[in-house]
């Protein structure tokens, strides 16, 4: 009987040491529901006292509505590693994987354009109707902390449009993590608006001209439509002797001049010319009318 008691205390004391000796061991869950944006070691295990301070070590971004996330054993060791921790200082337990999926909300679509046409009448003064079509509910995260939900111009109004643009942001925890685009069409007051204001402005005819444009453009030159007609019967659209605008051109270079033509050209239809009176004299081709091309380097 003796004997016995000192081995039964030896036992004892090496399982004490060997308690003392294991590192904390984090429990991992076979399935988790996250809220928030990001994935948390607390919320995928259940965690010692040990290791509190790392409960909300960040894991992997929480998965989109509608979809999940696997999250295996070997990246939450990996994730513990990078925190500091030394592979002999915790164990691992529990499942292998862990199946997570986002905690989210449905917004109902009529609930979305009440909010946006709030927003509108407010900002505007007037009725407006929503002019989308097949908006559908929306599934959104729940945020960790706070969830929010806020309006804005996708693009302020302006008195010549009929329609306004209006951004739905979705805010998780401050941060901006989804946002949609609803449409929608002033009413009446607002359109007669418009048309009163676009009505100072030039009428446009079924051609596309405002009338009076023909009266506002400048007037050619006999001249000028003289040889702009020439050029298009094959006629000269450059004289000898007259200055014309020369264009020289070298790779990416281009160098605009003026210069004295020593003979008719065409359009297309290559020509002598001067530079100035004592330099050589240099072809050119005719690109218009008084104007001419050279193209360094290359035969024009």
């Amino acid at each position: 009987m003796n004997l016995r008691i000192p081995c039964l205390l030896g036992l004892l004391l090496a399982e004490l040491a060997h308690a003392e000796a294991a590192p904390p061991s984090v429990v991992l869950d076979r399935q988790a529901r996250v809220a928030g944006r990001d994935v948390l070691l607390m919320d995928v295990a259940r965690v010692p006292r040990a290791l509190a301070a790392l409960r909300g070590l960040r894991l992997a971004p929480t998965p989109r509505p509608g979809t999940l996330r696997v999250i295996e054993r070997a990246a939450v060791a990996a994730a513990l590693r990078r925190a500091g921790l030394p592979p002999d200082g915790f164990a691992l337990e529990g499942a292998k994987r862990v199946l997570v999926r986002p905690r989210t909300t449905r917004l109902a679509e009529s609930s979305l354009v009440a909010t946006a046409q709030r927003f509108v009448r407010r900002e505007l003064g007037r009725d407006v109707e929503f002019a989308g079509d097949g908006l559908g509910p929306w599934e959104v995260l729940v945020g960790r902390k706070t969830s929010a939900l806020e309006v804005r111009w996708e693009t302020p109004p302006t008195p010549v449009s009929d329609t306004v643009r209006v951004e739905l942001l979705l805010r998780i925890d401050g941060v901006i993590a989804a946002r949609r685009i609803l449409r929608f069409r002033l009413g009446e007051s607002l359109a007669e608006a418009n048309g009163q204001a676009q009505g100072s402005t030039a009428r446009a005819t079924p051609s596309g001209r405002a009338k009076g444009a023909d009266a506002a453009a400048p007037k050619q030159s006999r001249s000028e439509s003289d040889a702009r007609a020439a050029g298009s019967q094959g006629g000269a659209l450059v004289r000898e002797g007259e200055l014309v605008r020369i264009t020289l051109r070298k790779g990416p270079l281009v160098v605009v001049a003026r210069g004295r033509a020593l003979e008719d050209g065409a359009l297309g239809q290559a020509i002598t010319l001067r530079l100035s009176e004592d330099s050589p004299a240099k072809l050119a081709r005719v690109t218009g009318p008084g104007a001419v091309d050279i193209v360094l380097g290359r035969a024009p």
